[in-house]
């Protein structure tokens, strides 16, 4: 039943998926600053174990290219689970594998725009039985879902917070989503932090499952993402 609240996690994504509000007030945009973090094809964002199809182009204007840092980015997720008796538990995993296309003009932000996809099978809390658990058909179903994506190129500004408005998909079912997120750039380094609730049921995770009742129905998906500018 652990396993399965983990897969509620996928709903995430993003995709990451992608930037989010993490609790940290955002620094004001720079002039002349542009945010972009584009994977090079043939290689993942957090694990190069396992290679993933970068997902296709995203149409914005020019923006200066920026790498993930894949040891310090992470899309990671946490839900609450009872026990039966009263008492409940924090689970926490993270997604292994991701691709993230984002190309993103504080100054510029109708040229904006996100593309990530997530590799589902790569959801873990580090307990194999619980991995396994959410690879399942009540779950993320990743052997008919490999993979999950969310797309955006609506964003807003409140104050020091951005938005991100875009489709999370997940088991071929589209959502619309908002993603509030914080970004500081200083010189050539960028970081995008931020934190999201996802509606597992949405998306048919864990809907009907045994033992899904004892997991939250809402997944707190937390992004981080550090990045450096290309040459």
């Amino acid at each position: 039943m652990i396993g399965a609240g983990l897969s509620l996690v996928l709903v995430a994504l993003a995709a990451a998926s992608f930037t989010l509000l993490s609790g940290g007030a955002a620094t004001p945009p720079q002039s002349q600053s542009t945010f972009e973090v584009v994977e090079t094809p043939g290689t993942t964002t957090e694990a190069p174990a396992t290679t993933t199809t970068a997902p296709p182009p995203v149409a914005a204007g020019q923006a200066s290219a920026w790498r993930v840092n894949a040891q310090r980015s992470s899309i990671a997720f946490a839900f609450s689970m009872d026990d039966g008796w009263g008492d409940q538990s924090r689970i926490e995993g993270q997604f292994a594998r991701w691709r993230a296309d984002i190309r993103f003009d504080p100054n510029d932000l109708d040229n904006s725009a996100v593309s990530v996809t997530i590799e589902t099978a790569s959801a873990s809390d580090g307990i194999a039985s619980h991995d396994a658990y959410m690879r399942d058909t009540g779950w993320f179903d990743s052997s008919a879902h490999p993979t999950a994506t969310f797309r955006a190129t609506d964003f807003r500004r409140r104050g020091e917070v951005y938005e991100a408005r875009g489709e999370l998909t997940i088991k071929g079912r589209g959502r619309d989503v908002r993603l509030p997120f914080t970004l500081t750039i200083n010189g050539d380094n960028a970081t995008m932090n931020g934190t999201v609730a996802i509606d597992r049921e949405a998306f048919d995770l864990g809907k009907d499952v045994e033992g899904s009742d004892m997991i939250s129905r809402n997944v707190d998906v937390t992004i981080r993402v550090q990045a450096t500018r290309s040459p």
